[in-house]
């Protein structure tokens, strides 16, 4: 934060680059505070970052940084759901249409469905969860089959599994090696 700090002493008002690693900075350290369950430093430093998106003004790729109102979104359900926050999460991740993330970044479009499916787990949310990781398949059949928090979340919905509401379920599990 030293470096945020110095950045933002003197940005006046600030460069796209400025705000693009400015903002770059208060992502990372709100991941870092989620990755510590620092619940009152991540929507500090999330608040910070959408500030920074808002001056932007939209999503760039300034100095190799991804930046922008849409990565602070992404952010915003990761962390949410790295601290148990999962009401954030799904109000982040239903504001966010995944399908407006370039083409190119598959990988990024999958693993936020796949911490919005974590998110609907955790509010016992199954149906929503259940649609969620199947579309996670779609996009990346790999995500579904080798991420280690997929067999988490998947045990869970099948221990409290409701065969009317969640059809595909036992199939998914079957598909991703836990059942």
């Amino acid at each position: 934060m030293g470096a945020a700090g110095a950045l933002e002493r003197r940005m006046r008002p600030g460069t796209p680059e400025e705000l693009s690693v400015y903002g770059g900075l208060h992502l990372t350290a709100a991941t870092a505070a989620a990755a510590e369950f620092d619940r009152a430093a991540v929507p500090r430093f999330l608040r910070q970052a959408r500030r920074a998106a808002a001056r932007l003004g939209g999503d760039h790729n300034l100095h190799g940084i991804a930046f922008g109102p849409t990565n602070v979104a992404i952010h915003t359900i990761s962390t949410a759901v790295a601290i148990g926050d999962a009401r954030t999460a799904v109000e982040a991740g239903e504001d966010l249409q995944v399908g407006t993330l370039p083409a190119g970044l598959v990988g990024r479009r999958a693993q936020v469905c796949l911490d919005l499916a974590r998110a609907y787990t955790q509010r016992r949310q199954d149906a929503a969860a259940v649609h969620t990781l199947l579309d996670t398949e779609r996009l990346a059949p790999e995500l579904i089959r080798y991420h280690p928090g997929t067999a988490g979340v998947l045990t869970e919905l099948l221990r409290r599994e409701h065969r009317r509401s969640t059809p595909e379920l036992r199939p998914l599990a079957s598909r991703a090696g836990v059942a």
